[in-house]
């Protein structure tokens, strides 16, 4: 089974011409920055620490983060992320969504890896930038149990300069069930196809 998802999301303030748009790679500390003549856009987080990758912050036009990363009282959302609750063959609930409490617990909001269930950034395919385009092709996949593969994803996403700090993200996530039967078992309301968690400030 193959499961394809689009998304679209158009920050915006005042046409003009497009601008460039730059890529700061940091493997070690995995974190992917685009910058949207020379100001941040956007970070996405891929770091082995996380229960799932996810993007933070997403900035406006202006420079203002529309995210809040940890928010009280969900610290399991994400600011950015694509994640539900899946069964593999049948057998337990996999909840990638919840997969931060599947951690170590330090605290009532700090939860440490490893994870039970979680999301795996695997590899980039393609992240490169050229002019007032970029596009990131990434390779995860959904793990339960120390590393047992669930689904696999690849996601793409194109970034587009608009001009006036303006931009435009092209999100393609594609799911493959490889190791078996997959079902999805989300409940109305813990699932993320995508989902943002909109600082309070514009919601």
């Amino acid at each position: 089974m193959t499961l394809t998802l689009t998304a679209g999301l158009f920050l915006a303030a005042a046409a003009s011409t497009p601008e460039t748009i730059s890529l700061h790679h940091d493997d070690k500390a995995g974190i992917l920055t685009v910058l949207v003549a020379g100001r941040e856009a956007f970070v996405y987080r891929y770091g082995p620490d996380l229960d799932l990758p996810h993007i933070w912050p997403l900035n406006t036009p202006s420079g203002r983060d529309l995210l809040v990363q940890h928010p009280d009282p969900y610290p399991h959302h994400r600011s950015f992320w694509w994640a539900d609750t899946v069964k593999l063959d049948g057998g337990r609930d996999v909840s990638v969504y919840n997969g931060l409490y599947t951690g170590i617990k330090k605290s009532e909001t700090v939860y440490e890896p490893p994870f039970k269930d979680y999301i795996r950034h695997v590899a980039f395919d393609r992240c490169e930038a050229k002019g007032d385009r970029a596009e990131i092709a990434e390779r995860l996949v959904w793990e339960m149990d120390g590393g047992v593969p669930v689904l696999d994803e690849v996601r793409r996403t194109i970034v587009h300069s608009l001009g006036g700090g303006e931009y435009l993200l092209d999100i393609t996530e594609e799911l493959a069930s490889r190791y078996g039967e997959v079902t999805f078992v989300s409940d109305e309301v813990h699932y993320a196809w995508p989902f943002l968690r909109l600082n309070t400030k514009f919601s």
